[in-house]
């Protein structure tokens, strides 16, 4: 597959840009072009993430669409015209023909942005810090976001084409990719290739601290107003520098780390990760219901968020158009807890007896929706608290696990108290919570691929026996 880098000079700012430049092996003047300053470098990153936000990606298959239908997220009945590849993805007929190419376009298109991560982390590596306007500073911040990128992707990638450790994965699967241009990389055990996303995880993390953590520029990523609001901290580096939020940043590598590392067995390190986030000053809840007024996708608590202006229009056939993406069996899900925002501020009826997730609906005011609209949330607080509840599981610590749940939901406006619960009982309703909590954000499979549990939506009807292993496309074209 051609790789592509995307030429954001035109795109800083996060508005619409149609300049691409293919880069091959053979095309090297244009790519040492690219690289000869350090806005080169900025404008490679910047296309990253904006491929990463495309309807293709986070934009709507690894998030509300093709990834929350294999969590079982919605009503199947509901999606009517032109659902095919959301209704098989909810059948788990991964060999269909509506979901094939869905399957083949999520693993080209990750390989894709993973080809032009390393070919920035190649060049900067030998890139002089003179080249950049804030020389070791920013070469160390653009390392250190590739380098988190290049990890978050191999997991994700991981996560749908392996086994989950838990489930006793033993043979070689997908490769790990850290060549530009890519030689064939061999295929990797799961925990060969949990070691590497790890090192490429906490070598980010030291180079993102060096900028993210000075006294000076912590308020950048405290702050939600800065963090994915209106408001440039530092204005007078320019457009760049702000909303470290919807970027790779200190404090969201720490949350993949804390993801990773519970995935992979190391419970302990997850804990103090998330431990440290879940204490990190300005990563708060919404106060009060009314601040959930223009603001469905609870901005506070998000920790990461990918950008696309468009995404709302992206999702607007799924208001009526396309039939519904109705939450199955959502009064079951809240058990009459309609306190809980998550029900009153984050889902909406959209029609009678149908109710949809609030947080893509678009607002008709255009100072809400251009303040909550663009962001497609990929890690949030919540998550935090769901592996320190494991963590204190895993130490059977059962009572600690239910007092830092029921705390996460008292945050949402429930506070109605959990009953005795064993253990097997605690990470059934952990799980509801979760449906509750993620619901849009594309975790619930693999929440429940990490516990191998089989898939419930709060019903007594039987669990759903997921397929927790996608299939590698026939091509395997990276």
């Amino acid at each position: 597959m051609k790789k592509i880098i995307y030429i954001a000079l035109c795109l800083i700012g996060f508005s619409g840009c149609d300049n691409w430049l293919d880069v091959s092996a053979s095309d090297q003047i244009k790519e040492s072009q690219l690289f000869e300053n350090g806005n080169g470098f900025r404008s490679a990153l910047l296309g990253i993430y904006q491929n990463l936000s495309t309807e293709d990606l986070y934009g709507k298959n690894m998030t509300w669409g093709f990834m929350d239908c294999l969590g079982q997220l919605y009503d199947p009945k509901a999606i009517t015209l032109n659902g095919g590849e959301l209704v098989q993805a909810q059948n788990y007929a991964f060999e269909h023909s509506a979901v094939k190419p869905v399957i083949t376009i999520i693993w080209e298109s990750m390989y894709n942005c993973i080809a032009n991560c390393n070919n920035v982390i190649t060049n900067i590596e030998h890139a002089s810090p003179s080249i950049f306007e804030y020389k070791e500073e920013e070469k160390n911040m653009i390392l250190g976001e590739a380098l988190a990128l290049r990890g978050f992707m191999h997991f994700d990638l991981l996560r749908l084409f392996a086994p989950a450790p838990k489930a006793g994965a033993s043979g070689t699967y997908i490769p790990y990719c850290t060549s530009y241009p890519e030689i064939r990389s061999p295929k990797l055990s799961v925990d060969d290739f949990l070691k590497l996303v790890i090192e490429d995880l906490e070598k980010a993390q030291d180079l993102t601290a060096k900028f993210d953590t000075l006294p000076d520029n912590i308020k950048a990523i405290q702050d939600a107003f800065y963090r994915v609001g209106k408001a440039n901290y530092f204005q007078e580096r320019g457009i760049f520098w702000s909303y470290r939020g919807t970027r790779m940043n200190y404090m969201n590598v720490t949350a993949l780390l804390a993801r990773v590392y519970m995935y992979s067995g190391q419970i302990d390190k997850a804990y103090e990760e998330a431990k440290y986030l879940l204490d990190f000053e300005g990563l708060e809840y919404p106060s009060y219901s009314s601040s959930y007024d223009g603001n469905s996708k609870s901005r506070e608590d998000i920790i990461l968020a990918f950008f696309n202006k468009n995404v709302t229009e992206i999702f607007k056939p799924w208001t009526g158009e396309n039939g519904y993406l109705k939450i199955r069996n959502v009064e079951d899900l809240f058990e009459g807890e309609t306190t809980d925002r998550r029900y009153s501020k984050m889902t909406t009826e959209i029609a009678k007896g149908t109710r949809i997730s609030a947080k893509y609906v678009g607002y008709e005011d255009p100072s809400k929706e251009r303040d909550n609209g663009p962001l497609i949330p990929v890690i949030r607080k919540a998550e935090m608290y769901y592996i320190a509840c494991e963590y204190f599981l895993q130490h059977k610590k059962v009572d600690e696990a239910k007092a830092l749940l029921a705390e996460l939901r008292e945050e949402r406006g429930n506070g109605k108290p959990l009953p005795e619960l064993s253990e097997s009982q605690f990470i059934e309703t952990m799980l509801l919570d979760a449906r509750r909590e993620l619901m849009s954000e594309g975790q619930l499979f693999f929440l429940y691929k990490y516990y191998n549990l089989p898939i419930w939506d709060g019903k007594t009807n039987p669990a759903i026996t997921a397929k927790f292993v996608l299939p590698v496309p026939a091509s395997e074209n990276i």
